[in-house]
């Protein structure tokens, strides 16, 4: 985006909301001084016109007002024909004083005015700054090189000639024997092996509790003749006994008396005084 793209001083437009933004305004001179405006959107934060575009006026970049509906109609193609071409439109801003304080008034073209807005010159690309100059860096990788050759010659000298560990080495000049003996290394640390016990756990038999049943109670005895043991003396054991000469069924009978002695399955004791099948 380019500089403003300032447009025809022809005929005198008011500006509102100045009330909204006497804070800025009273920053500038009131009379007898011009200053440049520029243009923009915006959306109407509040109000009976709340949520519509408007063209909005701008000093030092600071809102100061807005143009009426009619007038943001009337311009609306001419500022966005300038912002496409890759402009900001301006125009001139003229400060007086008014019912609502510092009031702004705007230079702006006729409606039936052609204006011609060229299409913005991209802007020049700066030129490449100039390469510096290497001689100090090829001057400080020549000392790096001499201070490594030096360390590597003086590593040389230092080392001394190996010898073998345990060799004696005996220098004979013309007049004196002298005898060196190169001390052999110390043995290497004992290797102290630790073992470590293993611990077994110990083995636990475990004993199963043996459960011991409880006797079954007896089956309740029968007599060995098959005689039911409610009654005495026998009475065979059936499906159903009756007395012999009465008007049972049977399929069993018994001649009585007989006495019960247990629980009187088969009826035979009719009037209760525990004997049965009586006379």
């Amino acid at each position: 985006m380019s500089g403003l793209f300032m447009l025809p001083t022809e005929v005198a437009v008011t500006v509102t909301r100045e009330e909204d933004h006497q804070q800025h305004l009273t920053r500038y001179p009131v009379e007898g001084g011009q200053l440049v405006a520029e243009l923009a959107w915006c959306t109407v934060p509040s109000g009976r016109h709340q949520g519509q575009r408007r063209i909005e006026v701008r000093l030092d970049g600071v809102r100061v007002g807005e143009l009426t509906a009619a007038m943001s109609d009337r311009y609306a193609a001419l500022v966005t024909e300038v912002t496409d071409r890759g402009h900001r439109p301006g125009c001139v801003a003229v400060l007086h004083e008014g019912k609502r304080g510092t009031e702004v008034t705007l230079r702006m073209p006729r409606a039936d005015t052609v204006v011609v807005v060229p299409l913005a010159q991209p802007a020049d690309s700066p030129q490449p700054s100039r390469p510096r100059r290497r001689k100090p860096v090829v001057i400080a990788a020549g000392v790096v090189g001499a201070l490594l050759i030096i360390g590597a010659i003086a590593s040389n000298e230092d080392e001394p000639a190996p010898t073998a560990n345990g060799v004696t080495s005996t220098s004979t000049p013309a007049t004196t024997t002298t005898t060196s003996v190169v001390a052999s290394p110390p043995p290497p640390s004992p290797v102290v092996t630790t073992t470590v016990p293993t611990t077994q756990k110990p083995t636990t038999t475990r004993q199963t509790p043996t459960t011991t049943r409880a006797p079954e109670p007896p089956a309740e005895p029968q007599n060995a003749l098959g005689c039911d043991p409610n009654y005495d003396p026998c009475v065979p054991i059936a499906s159903d006994v009756d007395c012999a000469g009465g008007s049972g069924n049977g399929p069993a009978y018994v001649k009585g008396p007989v006495r019960v002695i247990g629980r009187d399955i088969y009826k035979l004791d009719n009037n209760g005084d525990g004997v049965g099948c009586e006379k």
